[in-house]
């Protein structure tokens, strides 16, 4: 029999490197970059939620702190003062 954990860790593995090597060099092409580099900054929080509504995690508070200080902060990246 397998070991889940080991196949749960290929998985990983295999997501993050290969299969994120290609979507990043899909959305380069056709998006800014700009757009491309805020994706790596909101996945933590898309994980934090998800994990929270499909496994019934339970969610701190710092933790959503930590959630709404991200969104803060990418907000103003994107809608912040601009220099023309």
């Amino acid at each position: 029999m397998v070991d889940l954990s080991r196949v749960i860790v290929v998985f990983i593995v295999i997501n993050q490197f290969v299969v994120w090597f290609l979507r990043v060099d899909y959305l380069i092409k056709h998006a800014s970059v700009k757009a491309v580099g805020i994706v790596p900054l909101i996945t933590p929080v898309f994980a934090l939620l998800l994990g929270s509504a499909l496994n019934n995690e339970t969610l701190a508070l710092i933790q959503f702190y930590g959630i709404a200080l991200v969104l803060i902060g990418l907000g103003y990246y994107e809608y912040g003062t601009k220099k023309n």
